[in-house]
């Protein structure tokens, strides 16, 4: 009768498959047992690291941003050439955003806006 050369993970599965089979527990007087039982225990689960949660300010920015962009693209009359304020990029938009103060968030937004009036594609409030 040949033997099978007993390793830990080869005792492990074994460990695993008898206690699944059978619900019941191994003996801790094996020290061979223990040790490699003790090895085989789960870790932790691993905890996720989520991104931040969207600023909303920056967002409701980006995306006006990025709209004004579009119907400036559309119309001929207000074409202008991608530059910081006038480009498609919305994480650029959000970025820059996430940094400027509240003023210079208003000042962007009004001169898009004035420009889209100017060239008669958005009615002035």
């Amino acid at each position: 009768m040949s033997t099978i050369p007993m390793t830990c993970s080869t005792f492990r599965f074994l460990l695993v498959a008898l206690s699944l089979l059978t619900a019941s527990t191994v003996h801790a007087d094996n020290s061979h047992a223990a040790a490699c039982f003790n090895t085989a225990q789960l870790s932790p689960p691993r905890v996720e690291t989520l991104p931040p949660p969207e600023n909303q300010r920056c967002a409701n920015y980006a995306h006006g941003a990025v709209s004004d962009y579009s119907t400036m693209r559309r119309f001929q009359q207000c074409f202008l050439p991608d530059n910081p304020r006038w480009q498609a990029d919305y994480r650029n938009h959000y970025q820059w955003c996430l940094t400027a103060r509240p003023e210079w968030l208003a000042s962007e937004t009004k001169a898009r806006t004035d420009h889209l009036v100017h060239c008669g594609v958005r009615k002035s409030f």
